[in-house]
């Protein structure tokens, strides 16, 4: 039987995978500067980021959310009753289904590369020049679309381990992979290794993790066996809720696709524009929401059957901890953006006016970060309750406001108004779930609490920023008195970071050590 966490465990649960999952979003940064110190901003980078986009969404989809919406509540239930033995049987069958759905597709999608990558950047022209942008797409499609075969399988272990409360293992797993890719990226960077290359380090990556989940879920006394007459229905029940999932969790994807899209038709580099831009802004997300989110999905599951009507209690905790932690997030990355990318991006193939188009967009994106984060909490209180049609029809008219504001803004404002568009919708699509959970559910949303916690964090905030303020303008007005070579490279070089990060965790230390005089009180502290 599985332990039931309570709010302070949730809470270390969250900091003890965090930390891992902290390492990994290090190396995380890391990967994205040599992925776009490689890449660039060229034509062969948009083509590439347009094969990558379908596998690396799908990755996404089914490794952050639609497989653990899905399959998590089934297994909680199934360890519950019927202990690891029968967990087992359900994740073999399940792979099994699953992986035989997968293989088929992607030797199909493989065989009509050039057909999706038409449909995926229809402002390229068609695929009948072999040296054009869609050619090169297609080409590297056919490749990296066999990524998510391996990806699946790895989620679908990772779902056993979760149900068991074993948590680690996922943020482990992202270490290893940023790793290695990190070491891939910096062999393609020093010897001009092509892009081709890149792809099978990619696929390659997928087969390592898997093995290394398959490792960890023997460990923890779990197989592979034959089902019983019981497997059967549990799987049928758990793939019931995985495809309506896969809209739903896959909404910002959905979002993020239509854009990509879109972007075809506008200058080159566009692509590549928007891939940083969601790259970066999705760092303190998979820092810290994705972990939050992982850990609470099976206590919600667990609340969900014997006091429902406190999940009302737990999503204004959780989303007073989300803007506790996202909101400094956003404005730390949003002031830093343009120091960002000039220190870490700029180079022949990532040029000035890149790294300027870059900061303007993901300050633009970085207001989405909150709604975003606690999206994540709002759907897994949806699939707790085994509700699925309504998140679906709810990221339906989501993708449809997206697509309608994108058309309206793209020509006015190009790029800059496709995260405009995209960020209207996330927060337009976060509102109907709020009042669908109010409507539906029965859900009580606390506006008063949250609106007066708001406040009080703000002028705390306010206080805060304006202290690191003067402690900034006050480093660089002493920098500025050494020699030019050294006050350069601590101004404009990526030895900046080494004083202003120090800087910034100290100000968050003392954000956190004071709460208590504003009157912050965040139930995961304290219970």
């Amino acid at each position: 039987m599985t332990k039931r966490l309570s709010g302070k465990s949730v809470l270390r649960q969250t900091f003890s995978v965090g930390a891992t999952t902290m390492l990994s979003q290090c190396l995380g940064f890391i990967r994205e500067t040599l992925l776009a110190r490689y890449l660039g901003v060229s034509a062969a980078a948009d083509a590439f980021n347009a094969a990558w986009q379908i596998p690396n969404s799908l990755r996404k989809i089914f490794a952050e959310g639609a497989l653990s919406a899905a399959f998590i509540p089934t297994l909680v239930g199934v360890a519950k009753h019927d202990g690891k033995l029968q967990v087992s049987r359900v994740v073999t069958l399940a792979i099994v289904i699953i992986e035989a759905i997968l293989i088929t597709l992607c030797i199909i999608m493989s065989f009509g590369s050039g057909w999706i990558m038409g449909i995926m950047a229809p402002g390229w022209a068609n695929c009948t020049d072999p040296a054009g942008q869609c050619t090169m797409a297609a080409h590297f499609f056919r490749i990296l679309i066999f990524f998510i075969v391996f990806v699946s399988t790895s989620s679908l272990l990772a779902c056993a381990l979760q149900a068991v409360n074993y948590f680690s293992m996922l943020a482990i797993a992202q270490v290893l992979t940023n790793i290695l890719l990190v070491g891939q990226l910096w062999l393609c960077t020093t010897y001009d290794l092509s892009l081709t290359t890149y792809a099978w380090f990619l696929v390659a990556n997928g087969l390592v993790i898997v093995l290394f989940n398959v490792a960890m879920y023997f460990r923890q006394g779990m197989t592979f066996a034959m089902p019983n007459e019981r497997t059967g229905p549990s799987v049928i029940k758990a793939l019931g809720k995985f495809f309506p999932c896969i809209f739903v969790f896959g909404a910002v994807e959905i979002s993020l696709i239509i854009d990509r899209m879109l972007a075809s038709y506008l200058p080159v580099g566009s692509i590549s524009l928007l891939m940083y831009t969601y790259a970066f802004a999705r760092i303190p997300l998979r820092a810290f929401a994705g972990v939050f989110s992982m850990i609470l999905l099976p206590q919600f599951s667990r609340v969900s059957t014997y006091a429902p009507h406190r999940l009302s209690f737990y999503l204004l905790e959780s989303a007073k901890f989300i803007f506790w932690v996202t909101v400094p997030a956003a404005l730390l990355l949003s002031a830093f953006s343009y120091k960002l990318f000039y220190t870490s991006l700029l180079n022949d193939r990532f040029p000035l006016e890149s790294v300027y188009e870059a900061h303007i967009l993901l300050n633009l994106f970085s207001i989405a970060i909150f709604f975003l984060a606690l999206e994540k909490i709002i759907l897994n209180i949806f699939y707790s309750l085994h509700a699925t049609k309504m998140p679906t029809v709810i990221t339906l008219i989501g993708a449809a406001i997206n697509t309608v504001l994108n058309i309206a803004f793209m020509f006015r404002w190009g790029v800059r108004g496709l995260i405009v568009a995209t960020v209207i919708a996330i927060i337009a699509k976060f509102v109907i779930f709020l009042v669908t959970l109010n409507r539906q559910f029965g859900f009580t949303i606390y506006v008063k609490p949250f609106g007066n916690f708001v406040l009080r964090y703000s002028i705390q905030l306010v206080l805060a920023g304006a202290l690191l303020y003067g402690l900034h303008t006050g480093m660089t007005s002493i920098i500025l008195q050494l020699p030019e070579p050294l006050s350069y490279a601590l101004l404009w070089r990526f030895a900046y970071w080494f004083w202003v990060g120090p800087l910034c965790a100290g100000v968050a230390f003392l954000v956190y050590a004071t709460r208590h005089l504003f009157g912050i009180r965040l139930y995961f502290f304290h219970k």
